[in-house]
């Protein structure tokens, strides 16, 4: 989705050349901007929701800074006091476990490194 000749930093989330796809994904951003509280409360796969969520709002620039901005208070409440980052699960059905935290403590990283461009992979 973030590769090809329709990348996200050219303002549509599509690798489809066709204008249609990127007025969908546009129209998709602006309606995740218009509402970004509900990001937080994906309820059943919090994971997948709030990454494509993200990704998909990222597509307008305006409307990932409203995401950003009024779920700020979900991501610093995922911060440790080391700097690092650790979600703790709400109503999802992913368990209590710390695997159940390791991937979507992975998404808050993604979706912090998307306008720094700074996501590094180790693969460990």
């Amino acid at each position: 989705m973030l590769g090809g000749e329709g990348r996200a930093e050219d303002g549509a989330g599509s690798p489809y050349n066709e204008p249609v796809f990127r007025e969908r994904s546009l129209l998709h951003a602006q309606q995740i901007g218009m509402h970004p509280r509900s990001f937080a409360g994906t309820h059943g796969a919090p994971p997948m929701g709030m990454a494509y969520a993200g990704v998909a709002a990222f597509a307008d620039p305006e409307s990932f800074r409203k995401l950003m901005d009024a779920n700020r208070w979900w991501f610093a409440l995922a911060q440790c006091s080391d700097g690092t980052y650790d979600y703790q699960p709400n109503r999802d059905n992913a368990g209590y476990g710390g695997d159940s935290r390791r991937t979507i403590s992975a998404v808050v990283a993604f979706l912090l490194s998307l306008e720094r461009k700074n996501l590094a992979l180790s693969g460990r």
